[in-house]
């Protein structure tokens, strides 16, 4: 009868996702491997299909994965617009490891990790050496999350006293 009465539909979206941003599937991969919660993953190849992804969920993070060929004014740019978007939703940046030694820039070299932060990221990691530290911001944030974004059995395997593993 409420379909009837031209009242608009909630719309559903996913309690927490990950959105990861990259060229290839490797960083999505390898974070879905070492997070140990439940949360919805999505792969996205570009700049629109990341910001749309982001507005399909009630909660969650980007992962965005620089190239080395990437401009970098323009993953700034990206970045802050990320934060605009949902300014509650972390940025997690991955620059590759030739780029996180820094870039020359006249007399001085400028790291990116503090041009990315300054934009709005979260954390900014080198290299796949660094993965466990995104995989446990991803885990913070879930939780941090309120109670009525999670499922009921995954707020109650949270409050067990052991841990659970995801096998």
């Amino acid at each position: 009868m409420a379909a009837s009465s031209g009242c608009p539909q909630p719309v559903r979206r996913d309690p927490y996702a990950v959105i990861v941003w990259e060229r290839h599937g490797r960083w999505a991969d390898l974070l879905r491997r070492l997070t140990n919660v439940e949360v919805r993953w999505y792969e996205t190849r570009g700049w629109n299909e990341c910001r749309t992804s982001l507005a399909d969920v009630a909660s969650g993070c980007v992962v965005l994965a620089i190239g080395e060929r990437s401009s970098l004014s323009e993953r700034l740019g990206q970045v802050q617009q990320l934060r605009r978007l949902r300014t509650s939703s972390p940025v997690f940046v991955i620059v590759p490891r030739a780029m996180s030694a820094g870039i020359d820039d006249a007399p001085r070299i400028v790291r990116p990790e503090w041009l990315f932060r300054e934009a709005g990221a979260t954390d900014v990691v080198g290299g796949a050496a660094e993965a466990n530290r995104i995989a446990r911001l991803i885990e913070r944030d879930y939780r941090r999350q309120s109670p009525s974004t999670r499922r009921l059995d995954q707020l109650i395997v949270d409050q067990l006293p052991w841990a659970t593993s995801t096998d």
